[in-house]
This record gives structure tokens, sequence and C-alpha cells, in this order.
């Protein structure tokens, strides 16, 4: 049965829960019956890959389906008016940005976040509202950052350690995110792990894009 936290370990975990409770429904892992939870069909996979009984395809399936989830969440339980106009605007950022990202994986180099944040800004331009661009320009770079801060959590990226101010990592703890996932702090570097290049390959390859292994 599952112990949900307490007290201060509840307030910090909450978002965690609630987006692992939607992607759990989403996948079929669990399904709800009034006052009940029970497993779903998909529960059966989910116990043999983490017993490692699952087939290596079907681990790195279920994986990659996980990672893709991660990338385009579902849909909230509610929404707020506009909400999902926003949502649509904010989809092909983070799937760019990594695009541009296992373009400088093949290339066997890690990536300053700054500069790669820099550079979608700079590409996407036109995308950004006229009335008030900074602001847009920052709600994308959070998605984007909590995006990849998930994919490292999932195991597809890793990110260079930097100091943080202590005030943004109490806040970051509060979201349930890493701190760099909050703020556009210089130094950070983020490189895809071999996971992360085969998800990304693959995505490239399925929109026939141009996808090499290497430069």
């Amino acid at each position: 049965m599952l112990s949900l936290p307490t007290g201060k370990d509840q307030t910090a975990m909450a978002p965690d829960l609630t987006r692992l409770w939607r992607i759990a429904i989403e996948f079929d892992v669990i399904q709800l019956r009034r006052t009940r939870v029970i497993p779903g069909a998909g529960a059966g996979l989910v116990t043999a890959a983490l017993a490692g009984d699952a087939t290596p395809t079907q681990a790195l399936d279920l994986w990659s389906d996980l990672a893709d989830a991660l990338i385009h969440p579902p849909d909230p339980f509610s929404m707020p008016k506009g909400g999902d106009r926003l949502r649509d605007w904010l989809q092909p950022w983070a799937p760019r940005l990594l695009g541009m990202l296992y373009e400088t994986s093949a290339a066997g180099q890690a990536a300053d976040l700054a500069t790669l944040s820099a550079q979608l800004l700079g590409e996407y331009a036109h995308r950004l509202p006229p009335g008030d661009p900074d602001l847009f320009a920052g709600l994308a770079g959070l998605a984007v950052r909590s995006t990849l801060a998930d994919l490292a959590n999932h195991g597809a990226v890793t990110g260079a350690s930097i100091d943080h101010d202590p005030r943004v990592s109490a806040t970051a703890a509060v979201f349930g995110s890493p701190t760099w996932a909050l703020t556009s702090a210089p130094g950070l570097t983020v490189e895809l792990t071999d996971l992360g290049r085969y998800l990304i390959r693959q995505r490239l390859l399925a929109e026939n894009a141009h996808a090499p292994l290497t430069s």
C-alpha cells in the first residue's frame, strides 16, 4: 500500500505525486473505482520492468514512453482558463532544445545551458507575443528547464552541479524541482546520456529530421 508523505515532506512532494498520479493513470498503471484505486492493465509491465523480468525491448519501450510523457505531459485534472493555449504555445520549445542538445551531444560535448537557451530564443523569437516578450521568454525558459530536470531524474540528461542561493533552493524544494529548473544560473552544462541520445534520435527520425550518430 502506498504510504503518503506527511507534514513538510507532503508539501515538498505534492507536485511530484500529482504528476506521478497523472502519468500512472495515463499509462493505465492504476485505475480509479469510486473510492478505490486498483491495478490497471499496465501495472504488470511496470512490475516486471522494475523486477528485471521484462525483456530489454519491453523495458526500453516503457522507458521511452515515460520519457515522452515527461516531454509532453498529460493534461492536469483541472486547467485554468486559457491554460490550453499556453500549453500549446509552450509545446514545441523543449523538443526543439532537446534536438539542439542532441546535435551538441553527437559531437561528444556538453552544452552550456545558458548559451543553448539563448540560441533557442533567437530561433523562436517570432513566437514571442509582442505585448510582453520578456515574460513569455521567461515562461518558455522555465518550461524547458523543468523538462530537462524531469529527464535528468529519468536518466536521459545529466547536468553539472553549481552553487545556488539557499533561498532559491528552498523555493525549488517546495515545488519538488531541482534548483536549476527555477533559475537560469550561469555555468550549468547539460548533456544527453546514452539513453537520452537514443530517445531523441528516435524522435528526430520519426519526424524525418537529420539525426547523425556522430557529427
